[in-house]
């Protein structure tokens, strides 16, 4: 086992984003070709990570898209993958998430437990952002909670639709009350 230092991780000047993914903008998730669309080098793998408090995450919507709830407390230590952004790439994820109107980021701390090669580490916990649902409907928090996600595991019929806000009717009524 591997020992990550804090300079292993600390935002460098091209860059300076840590931020943590447990969707599917991870690498091998649906989305993940948005951490380049703005070049292929707007996104640095850190490592796979936790967070230290617990997060609702969920699996819903006809096009099962997989929320992170802003409820720290309830559900699980999440799962996911830490990456470092370049200013632009930030820019474009904050914009793909629709942050702050529908996603809201917030900086949480997660325990760093493998390095950039995969390899297991003594963990080490860092701050970054992360990206939730800051409002939504209670009754969501009655549907099954997940620790990580993974499209590729679900049932064929569950696995991720894409989800066009122009074409698709509008997700609002299946995650919040107003």
């Amino acid at each position: 086992m591997s020992r990550l230092e804090a300079s292993d991780v600390i935002s460098t000047c091209s860059h300076p984003h840590l931020v943590f993914m447990y969707g599917t903008l991870k690498s091998t998730e649906p989305n993940h070709h948005h951490l380049f669309a703005k070049g292929p080098q707007g996104a640095q793998f850190v490592g796979h990570a936790r967070t230290v408090a617990k997060y609702p995450l969920l699996v819903t919507t006809p096009f099962n898209i997989p929320f992170l709830l802003h409820k720290e407390g309830t559900g699980h230590r999440i799962i996911g993958e830490l990456y470092r952004l370049d200013d632009e790439t930030m820019a474009y994820v904050d914009w793909f998430e629709d942050h702050p109107n529908w996603y809201q980021r917030r900086q949480v701390p997660v325990e760093l437990f493998t390095d950039k090669m995969e390899n297991s580490t003594t963990p080490l916990t860092v701050t970054c952002w992360m990206y939730g649902l800051h409002r939504f409907k209670d009754s969501l928090l009655e549907l099954p909670l997940v620790e990580a996600y993974y499209d590729k595991n679900r049932e064929l019929g569950k696995r991720y639709k894409p989800y066009n806000m122009g074409r698709d009717e509008p997700l609002c009524q299946y995650l919040f009350d107003d």
